[in-house]
């Protein structure tokens, strides 16, 4: 069996001590860079890859992160890659860990730091909460440290990142105001959630803002399903005084609205305009191509690992709450009212 490469041999064809090596590989800034090109180049001769365990124990860190997060699914998947990328941009591994009620993410906090020696967590979950829950105060002080992605915005305690909701229904909002529309219903996701309780307050705040009357008669939970959005759509319909646009918590939602219009003999934007959230591919190859929000996913998993890695080198930093602006993609689907 081929014997294993080790930080002595590449220190014996680089000329100079193992501790070197090791300082090198660990990024000592002490090390000059004609001695770094030197170790670099001997790494490189013998294929030596530094053993990560071990460097974790000379630096009393794991070079591991672990995301913890709902179900993968389409509006997460940019959140994990770019964790991902940027975290190895950094010389850390990401792990992945799914769950999709408060309870059990309470739990796998303090589970996660105990049990899989990661340097530090990120936490992306859905349930609305009004203010921050007790036991999570309480685990601040006793695991590794955290950053909350799309989740407490507004609370100065938490380290936190995530897409400003309310500036981005108001781009929305403001469009559709901006089209002469006053009477705009709203498919809302499960106001247990994060986004679908700040996008269905934001919309509401929005209008009144632009002076448009809330009507509740407008307003309608779609559950983030197509089908529910379809099923709602038609009774929508059936009243005398049916709304001239429609704001969507998410693309899904609009596409099975876009359908129940249709099927009613009416179309879009002619009859109504219907805006979305997430800019979803989809959205764009639609038969009317769907104006709607596009929230900086990518970038909230790269802010959300540059904070984290902030909080590591300086626990004691005061928390910062990162809130990211979205923007507004105007295709086809939205157009003044029809006379």
């Amino acid at each position: 069996m081929k014997r294993s490469v080790t930080i002595k041999d590449v220190a014996q064809i680089a000329g100079v001590a193992h501790t070197t090596v090791s300082r090198v590989i660990n990024k000592d800034s002490r090390i000059t860079q004609a001695t770094c090109d030197r170790v670099r180049r001997a790494m490189k001769k013998l294929d030596y890859q530094p053993n990560l365990i071990a460097r974790g124990l000379v630096r009393n860190r794991t070079q591991v992160i672990a995301l913890i997060g709902p179900e993968v699914a389409n509006f997460f998947l940019p959140i994990i890659r770019s964790v991902a990328e940027s975290s190895a941009s950094r010389d850390y591994a990401m792990m992945l860990f799914s769950t999709n009620t408060w309870i059990k993410e309470a739990m796998s906090f303090e589970w996660v730091a105990q049990n899989w020696l990661v340097d530090g967590m990120l936490v992306y979950n859905l349930i609305h909460h009004p203010e921050v829950p007790p036991e999570i105060i309480k685990l601040k002080s006793r695991i590794s440290p955290f950053v909350f992605i799309n989740k407490f915005l507004r609370e100065p305690e938490m380290n936190a990142v995530g897409v400003d909701n309310y500036h981005a229904v108001n781009l929305a909002v403001e469009h559709l105001v901006a089209l002469d529309h006053r009477r705009i219903g709203i498919f809302y996701g499960d106001v247990t959630s994060v986004d679908g309780f700040e996008r269905k307050d934001a919309f509401e705040k929005a209008l009144r803002k632009a002076g448009v009357p809330v009507d509740p008669s407008l307003e309608f939970c779609g559950m983030w399903r197509d089908e529910d959005a379809f099923k709602e759509t038609l009774r929508m319909l059936e009243g005398d005084a049916r709304p001239t646009a429609i704001f969507c918590a998410n693309d899904i939602m609009a596409i099975g609205a876009m359908r129940a219009i249709r099927e009613k003999g009416l179309s879009v934007p002619r009859d109504i305009s219907l805006v979305g959230f997430d800019d979803l591919e989809t959205s764009r190859y639609i038969d009317v191509p769907l104006t709607t929000i596009r929230p900086p996913l990518a970038d909230v998993g790269t802010r959300s690992v540059e904070l984290l890695m902030d909080v590591l080198k300086d626990p004691t930093r005061p928390p910062q709450q990162i809130a990211l602006h979205a923007e507004l993609i105007v295709r086809a689907s939205t157009a003044k009212p029809a006379g």
